[in-house]
């Protein structure tokens, strides 16, 4: 068996954190929905997902998707 390079232990300890980052954004995701529920007529909500929403598509077209 080969030994990773250190670009690939690097590469591999920075999936991990990623994967981490995207299980967080999920949480933040479920809390932001629950402040909602209080204010169902306030659309600064709307405005922040906007906002989410642009950032996750630029990531994602960063991949090439």
């Amino acid at each position: 068996m080969k030994t990773p390079t250190p670009a690939q232990r690097d590469y591999a300890a920075r999936q991990v954190r990623a994967k981490a980052l995207l299980a967080s954004i999920g949480t933040a995701l479920e809390a932001h929905a629950k402040k909602i529920a209080g204010q169902p007529e306030n659309w600064a909500f709307t405005g922040d997902l906007s906002a989410v929403e642009d950032r996750l598509q630029e990531l994602l077209e960063y991949f090439g998707k």
